[in-house]
């Protein structure tokens, strides 16, 4: 049985995600122009490239928005409007676990409770149940 090939982000990418999170140190002009000129000309595969490779290492809203800063000084509106809305859709993306995320929070903070109540040998209290959007949960 075969397996499917998995696509890995280019050397590329690697290049140029470091330099949008790792500004050089002391301003090198050479070193900034140089990335400058690379986001300018990205192809929209390599810019796709660029996104998924920052989603892996969580720093897709950090990244993108150097990204969108450097093409906005170029008034590239193409590459704008690319980098706004893969941010877009990672602002909505973080939006949406928030709240799963609260409720795991909150079960663990109950759960550390009710343990050293128990380890205590204290009584244990009924949780009053937490109340979320989707519905009252109890914890």
């Amino acid at each position: 049985m075969s397996r499917p090939s998995t696509s890995f982000p280019s050397q590329k990418s690697l290049s140029i995600l470091s330099r949008l999170l790792f500004p050089p140190v002391h301003g090198d002009a050479s070193v900034t122009e140089g990335l400058n000129s690379e986001i300018k000309n990205i192809s929209r595969d390599d810019f796709d490239d660029l996104v998924t490779l920052a989603n892996l290492n969580h720093v897709v809203i950090r990244g993108l928005e150097v990204f969108l800063q450097i093409v906005r000084d170029a008034n590239d509106e193409v590459r704008a409007e690319w980098a706004v809305t893969a941010l877009a859709a990672e602002r909505a993306r973080i939006d949406k676990a928030i709240p799963f995320l609260y409720a795991i929070s909150v079960s663990y903070t109950h759960l550390d409770v009710y343990k050293r109540q128990l380890l205590h040998g204290l009584s244990v209290r009924a949780v009053q149940p937490v109340v979320f959007a989707g519905g009252e949960q109890e914890y």
